[in-house]
């Protein structure tokens, strides 16, 4: 494992402990492609999201790298236009809150991070917090293998 693959790993896991995720994923672009894919993922319940691809644009994750900022999808009423793009996500991993940050470097998408959670919660301010503080530590190691 490589300095990036254990300090991600290692800032993943710390992420999880201290937002009380279930789960923790980080995705990479697909080079020459406008999707992008889940390279790390703890505590994932099946492999299946490895197979999930996320599209920019489309869903939280799609709105996180399009904005360059931190989405939260929670329970509210007016969550349901991206939960609909997000159901094989929401389904496979059954989960009910999620919440994504896109990594920036150099001004550019380099990665994407997204916590969710099993149980009815939303995910408050701390943790957003959390969660950007996290994508500004990655984006600080500098360029990101793929």
């Amino acid at each position: 494992m490589d300095s990036f693959d254990s300090r991600l790993a290692s800032e993943l896991q710390r992420l999880r402990d201290e937002t009380g995720s279930d789960l923790v994923a980080f995705a990479v672009p697909v080079s020459q492609l406008s999707q992008w894919r889940w390279v790390r993922v703890i505590g994932a319940e099946s492999e299946r999201i490895l197979r999930l691809a996320v599209q920019t644009g489309r869903g939280i994750a799609g709105a996180a790298l399009r904005t360059g900022r931190t989405i939260v999808l929670d329970r509210h009423k007016n969550a349901n236009d991206l939960r609909k793009e997000d159901a094989s996500l929401l389904l496979a991993e059954r989960l009910s809150s999620v919440a994504a940050a896109p990594v920036i470097y150099d001004g550019n998408a380099v990665g994407l991070i997204l916590i969710g959670s099993r149980s009815e919660k939303d995910y408050d301010n701390a943790a957003v917090q959390l969660l950007g503080d996290t994508s500004s530590r990655l984006a600080a190691v500098g360029t990101i293998n793929r």
